[in-house]
């Protein structure tokens, strides 16, 4: 004798609306966290993403652009360019305000400066131009090391800028 011989084949399948509603809201509640995920990675706060750069754009002078990372992680590296207008020569200084200095270290500054100065309102740098070709920039490397919001003023000759910078823990 069989052993399924006496049981049903027949599946009696109930619809549970608690369950249906409950499943409803989860499947709602992930698509809302994966669409999140989506805008954030765009954003750039998971990384490097398109929207996490900044480009201020000047009309005239020997400063053409500043770019740089709006969002940064902290104690990771990120690079401030500031670029050249073509054929600028001369001398052309950069101050960094000391809001910022008090919350990134300058791990690098290419080209290398003629001078550094130091003082209560921030670090100037005095670079030494000889006829910029097209495309030209001077590069700071900079590594934040606390968290929060930077606001700060560069100033790119006699032009300042205010600068805002988020750095994620």
């Amino acid at each position: 004798m069989d052993a399924r011989s006496g049981t049903s084949t027949d599946l009696d399948l109930d619809v549970n609306e608690a369950f249906d509603r409950r499943w409803r809201i989860s499947e709602c509640a992930i698509i809302l966290l994966l669409c999140t995920l989506c805008f954030a990675g765009l954003a750039g706060l998971l990384g490097s993403g398109p929207m996490s750069h900044a480009f201020v754009h000047f009309q005239s002078g020997t400063i053409t652009d500043i770019r740089y990372e709006r969002i940064v992680r902290n104690h990771g590296s990120s690079w401030m360019r500031l670029g050249l207008a073509a054929g600028t020569s001369g001398t052309i200084t950069v101050h960094l305000d000391r809001r910022m200095i008090h919350s990134v270290a300058i791990e690098n500054v290419v080209p290398t400066p003629l001078s550094e100065n130091v003082s209560d309102r921030g670090v100037t740098y005095v670079f030494n131009v000889a006829n910029a070709e097209e495309g030209a920039s001077l590069n700071l490397k900079t590594s934040p090391y606390r968290f929060g919001v930077i606001e700060t003023t560069l100033s790119a000759g006699n032009r300042p800028v205010n600068l805002v910078q988020v750095v994620l823990p």
